[in-house]
């Protein structure tokens, strides 16, 4: 069987290196030589993104120089829907009917799982590896509960003899920082130096050329 095939969705609104190295730290412990990102168009279950999905885009392919294990699937920006995973994943399967598909998702989505879009249909067409900080202890959803006692997985083994429908749990290093908190500080017209040491030195300069987020035209270099 070919080698499995790991990705992360989500906004990148903007990306940031908590993105960058989780997935990094999943690609590593999961054994795999490449990973890919795969930026939303719009979350059904989010806002609109704060910039244009040229920036988005023009973001994460900067960030990712640095980073050549990692590729960029932009299918979910261009497609005239919101970005239903089930989506994703079915036509994942069918362009890759021989390789095991794992779709990365921290724990507060996992949490909300019964409100994505056919959820319980997911595990047909891929792994779940669903990633938290240490130590941390959800209360699941009753109804999640239930559905992941039988796609349950501790083996990281199976996720590589088997196509589809195992739930692994792993924890990752925390990171103290989120889009939605650079974009507030952003949003005060300057970068500070967290935010600057949380992002790629390609997003940064990025930020400041084109006053992004309410960056002021006098942040620019």
């Amino acid at each position: 069987m070919a080698e499995p095939r790991l990705y992360l969705g989500g906004s990148f609104d903007p990306v940031h290196l908590g993105h960058l190295q989780s997935i990094e730290q999943l690609r590593q412990q999961i054994g795999l030589s490449n990973a890919v990102l795969i930026p939303a168009k719009r979350s059904p279950l989010k806002n609109q993104t704060h910039v244009s999905d040229q920036h988005r885009l023009m973001m994460l392919q900067l960030a990712l120089t640095d980073y050549p294990q990692l590729h960029l699937d932009t299918r979910e920006v261009y497609r005239s829907t919101a970005s239903y995973t089930i989506l994703t994943l079915q036509q994942l399967r069918v362009e890759n009917p021989d390789s095991s598909l794992i779709f990365a998702m921290g724990m507060d989505s996992f949490l909300e799982l019964n409100r994505w879009q056919h959820w319980r249909q997911l595990t047909d067409y891929a792994h779940l590896v669903v990633f938290s900080r240490p130590n941390y202890q959800p209360q699941l959803n009753p109804e999640i509960q239930q559905w992941l006692a039988p796609h349950f997985c501790q083996q990281i083994s199976k996720l590589h003899t088997e196509l589809c429908g195992q739930v692994y749990f792993t924890e990752l290093k925390p990171y103290n920082i989120s889009s939605s908190e650079i974009r507030q500080r952003l949003a005060q017209g300057h970068i500070d130096p967290e935010v600057k040491a949380n992002l790629p030195v390609q997003v940064y300069n990025y930020l400041q050329q084109n006053s992004l987020y309410g960056l002021t035209p006098l942040e620019k270099p």
